[in-house]
């Protein structure tokens, strides 16, 4: 007997909440896929049926693949290329805010990991930082195909933004953030927009 993967999880759905764990197994063993045991996360696509169809579309965290491009190296440009900085951990991004004018874009590339003091980075003036793009090619925004992660790696916030300063971040994975009482992942004095952004 064959089932396909949406038929499986609806299956899953009828069942009672202790058997959720045996019914994804089972689901996803007959799709093929291997089990995965967060099943918390996927547990969030049962209580919506219609979103699982997401569920087989998912792939590894544009994270995942930052250590075979750019071997955990981080680039930043607060002029297009023209004054690059690179570094093994995340100072690259730190030394392209404090070059960057008032209202200006700080472009990012590659894997930028590690706080200084508090935060992965401060932005303390009007600013857009903006990943997807590659040490070679800022002009060519593409956060799909060109992964740009700023990682607090547990050690504190990601970005500090103070008030009242407004800022855009856009095409960057903001994770591993953490903070003892709020703010981990962004903490934001004035107004912030996120584009093509995740938060983890």
């Amino acid at each position: 007997m064959s089932f396909n993967f949406i038929a499986a999880i609806y299956y899953c759905h009828s069942r009672i909440a202790t058997a959720l764990r045996t019914c994804l197994s089972i689901a996803l063993g007959l799709s093929g896929l291997a089990y995965a045991p967060s099943v918390s996360a996927l547990s969030e696509y049962i209580a919506a049926p219609i979103n699982m169809v997401l569920a087989d579309k998912v792939t590894a965290p544009p994270q995942a693949k930052m250590s075979v491009v750019y071997a955990n190296l981080c680039f930043a440009t607060h002029n297009d290329g023209t004054t690059m900085f690179s570094s093994a951990d995340a100072q690259a991004v730190r030394d392209a805010i404090a070059a960057a004018s008032s209202g200006g874009t700080v472009k990012v590339a590659g894997y930028c990991a590690g706080v200084s003091v508090i935060s992965v980075a401060e932005i303390n003036q009007e600013l857009t930082l903006k990943g997807g793009y590659t040490s070679t090619n800022w002009t060519t925004y593409n956060p799909a195909a060109n992964p740009t992660v700023l990682d607090a790696q547990g050690a504190g916030r990601v970005l500090n933004i103070s008030n009242p300063f407004s800022a855009t971040i856009q095409g960057l994975t903001i994770t591993n953030g953490y903070h003892d009482t709020n703010g981990a992942a962004i903490y934001a004095g004035g107004e912030i927009t996120l584009i093509d952004a995740y938060v983890q």
